[in-house]
């Protein structure tokens, strides 16, 4: 009976091991296998963006089977930061003056081969003043300079508000 429970126990172990050794032989089974890339393409070359405003880049993998993961960074993370996505943050313009322009590249990097890239090179730069905000400047003057008139009895802003009119009709634009 002792050399049966033997015998039975070493088969059972024979069978285990087998089945061990299988199971191990699949899960080291190399993945199916896939395209590696060649290129990594981005939707921009070349971006101009105001501080403080957003935009999305979109990097995409050739050939369409390969590995389509990239990372993205960027050469001056304090002045444009970019995202796992893509999406790209223009730093807001804290000086006291403006700053004006300057450049950061993006770059989307392959996972599979960190040698394949593609670069965006972002200029970012001062809003421009816009022709709403320069009216409303030019109103917000004449309703200062009206308030004046009209609340000084002797009239002394009169000539001043003639000028500043004639000012206001010589920076209309001349019908063509």
């Amino acid at each position: 009976m002792k050399k049966l429970f033997k015998r039975s126990l070493s088969i059972l172990l024979c069978i285990w091991m087998v089945c061990l050794i299988g199971i191990t032989a699949l899960a080291a089974k190399d993945p199916e296998p896939y395209d590696p890339v060649t290129a990594v393409k981005m939707n921009l070359s070349s971006l101009t963006m105001y501080y403080g405003d957003t935009a999305q880049l979109i990097a995409t993998v050739e050939p369409a089977g390969a590995d389509s993961r990239v990372t993205w960074s960027s050469s001056d993370p304090k002045l444009v930061s970019v995202d796992a996505n893509g999406k790209l943050t223009a730093s807001e313009d804290t000086a006291e003056e403006p700053s004006g322009k300057k450049t950061a590249t993006i770059t989307a990097t392959s996972v599979d081969n960190t040698k394949i890239k593609a670069t965006c090179v972002v200029t970012v730069d001062n809003k421009p003043a816009t022709k709403v905000a320069s009216f409303l400047e030019t109103l917000k003057s004449f309703f200062t300079v009206m308030i004046k008139v009209f609340a000084d009895p002797s009239k002394q802003f009169a000539s001043a508000f003639i000028d500043f009119i004639k000012k206001l009709i010589e920076g209309l634009p001349k019908s063509s």
